[in-house]
């Protein structure tokens, strides 16, 4: 199962459109396959707010009572986290973290999201996610697709390499 969907990933063409909508649905089976039911209900893909205009990519309820999704609920303050896909060709920029950051604004959102990208982020959307780690207390987790890869190929050690991933980004602060 993990190789099909490396393969789907690898095999999603980047863009816009229908593109754009399989990469959403491809990176929420990935999450499904790593972390459902031990710490995940079932993803889902673009929920729609009050304002149709507005669209969350994925939303992952937590279902655990334990572990880093619990930490996240506790920490955050959430028991769901926001998921934003990226299907760029090119590095994600600031504009797309301050997208994501006002989504973190909603009261129905945790103060934590996952930025999935193609290609990962430029140094200056960086730079955002540090500072609004430090000013507004809102956590981006860039994931690149070789991420994505990496967490499938041990699938028994993904909460323990995501967690790392958290430790790794808020020591940088």
């Amino acid at each position: 199962m993990h190789q099909q969907l490396i393969n789907r990933l690898q095999a999603c063409p980047t863009g816009a459109g229908q593109a754009a909508n399989d990469y959403e649905d491809i990176v929420a089976d990935i999450f499904y396959f790593l972390f459902h039911p031990e710490h995940l209900d079932e993803p889902r893909v673009q929920t729609i707010t009050y304002n149709p205009d507005r669209r969350r990519d994925i939303i992952l309820p937590i279902s655990c009572k334990e572990g880093l999704f619990y930490l996240f609920a506790l920490h955050f303050k959430n028991d769901t986290l926001l998921v934003e896909c990226k299907n760029y060709q090119d590095e994600v920029t600031h504009k797309e973290i301050f997208q994501i950051c006002d989504y973190l604004d909603r009261p129905s959102l945790a103060k934590i999201a996952f930025l999935v990208t193609r290609k990962g982020m430029t140094q200056n959307a960086s730079d955002t996610i540090k500072e609004k780690y430090l000013i507004h207390g809102k956590l981006i987790l860039c994931l690149t697709d070789q991420d994505l890869i990496d967490l499938l190929n041990d699938k028994n050690n993904a909460v323990s390499i995501l967690r790392k991933k958290y430790h790794d980004q808020k020591l940088k602060y």
